[in-house]
């Protein structure tokens, strides 16, 4: 995608309808992905996906960051990734 650096996608626990009233353990995890880049929109590259994947393979939120988190060796910290994406909103969709 055009404008896009970097981008991680992870399963994250479902944040809808389900984790509002306590069902979240039973709820299936839901795809979150993580891009970096200049003029990365998360509407623009939502968009752009929704034309190349079918709707399975969507991820429920797109979150920009500034920067991917990273371990001590230079690998992305799936860790603290992971709760960045877990407390974020939904993202467009």
């Amino acid at each position: 995608m055009p404008g896009v650096r970097d981008a991680t996608v992870l399963a994250v626990p479902a944040t809808g309808a389900g984790a509002a009233t306590g069902a979240a353990a039973d709820a299936e995890p839901e795809l979150a992905a993580a891009v970096t880049g200049e003029r990365s929109s998360a509407e623009q590259l939502f968009t752009a996906l929704s034309e190349r994947l079918p709707a399975y393979m969507l991820p429920r939120r797109i979150t920009v960051l500034d920067r991917l988190p990273l371990t001590p060796r230079g690998k992305i910290d799936r860790r603290s990734l992971l709760s960045a994406l877990a407390g974020t909103a939904a993202g467009p969709r």
